[in-house]
């Protein structure tokens, strides 16, 4: 991902949200911020992370932010809209990242959590003095 270009832009929402309906704000939010980049991106190949998308959404509906700042990575003809704070983990690292988390649990749920052997389970010992159970009585 060495080859992709960053930008930062600063996005005021206010001005076209305010010429919705109340309970359209948010959607018309994530509409503008699409408009602006097609128009100073020249492509529609535009893809809004979810961690920006749930920041519009965060207040409801009705009270999206004034203004929101982005960075836009540009990977393989496909521009990706982030905040700029936000952490990127590639795919094939996310990948490897579950098998291994997988394999730990699974480690942990054999090894007790611990990390050290569990000691053998000892069978419970049966009291051969008990009557047998009542279905074996009726057969005979």
């Amino acid at each position: 991902m060495a080859d992709s270009k960053e930008r930062m832009y600063v996005i005021s929402l206010k001005r076209d949200w305010q010429k919705t309906r109340r309970d359209g704000r948010a959607n018309r939010s994530v509409n503008v911020i699409r408009e602006y980049l097609e128009k100073h991106l020249k492509t529609d190949n535009i893809k809004i992370s979810s961690k920006l998308n749930e920041s519009l959404w965060k207040r409801g509906n009705s009270k999206p932010p004034a203004k929101v700042k982005v960075k836009v990575t540009e990977s393989d003809d496909v521009f990706t809209v982030r905040l700029p704070d936000e952490v990127v983990i590639e795919k094939k690292e996310e990948k490897k990242s579950k098998v291994a988390g997988l394999k730990e649990r699974a480690m942990a749920a054999r090894t007790g959590g611990l990390g050290a052997a569990l000691p053998a389970k000892e069978e419970p010992k049966q009291d051969k003095t008990k009557e047998k159970p009542k279905s074996e009585e009726t057969k005979k």
